[in-house]
């Protein structure tokens, strides 16, 4: 079930899907071992890179710096991508936080999260 799980992270475009990860997690995070926290946060962190190229192309598409031009490069798609990267990202945060996820499972949340931080260097 959580592989599926995992699967929808990587697909499903709806922000609420999101909303209910962290529920989710809240709620069973028991049945969580290290091979599905590795599974599920491989999961996010393919999500926030996907979100995040998408996002770099579509503000070098519709970013316009010409004097007067009122487009912000900010799109509904863009936005979108960005609270998905918020929540994905918030979802880290929780395992890293939850006193379940501490002890063995901390190398594997800092080692999921290693590409994160080569993207904000």
């Amino acid at each position: 079930m959580l592989q599926r799980f995992a699967e929808y992270i990587t697909t499903l475009k709806t922000i609420e899907f999101f909303e209910y990860v962290v529920d989710f997690i809240q709620m069973f995070h028991s049945h969580f071992t290290v091979d599905n926290l590795q599974f599920t946060l491989s999961a996010l962190v393919s999500r926030i890179t996907a979100e995040h190229q998408a996002t770099m192309k579509k503000q070098k598409k519709t970013l316009d710096l010409r004097k007067g031009s009122k487009k912000t490069g900010k799109t509904k798609a863009t936005k979108n991508s960005e609270i998905i990267v918020n929540k994905c990202w918030s979802v880290i945060r929780m395992f890293a936080e939850h006193q379940y996820f501490s002890g063995d499972m901390i190398p594997v949340i800092e080692s999921a999260a290693t590409p994160l931080l080569m993207l904000i260097s």
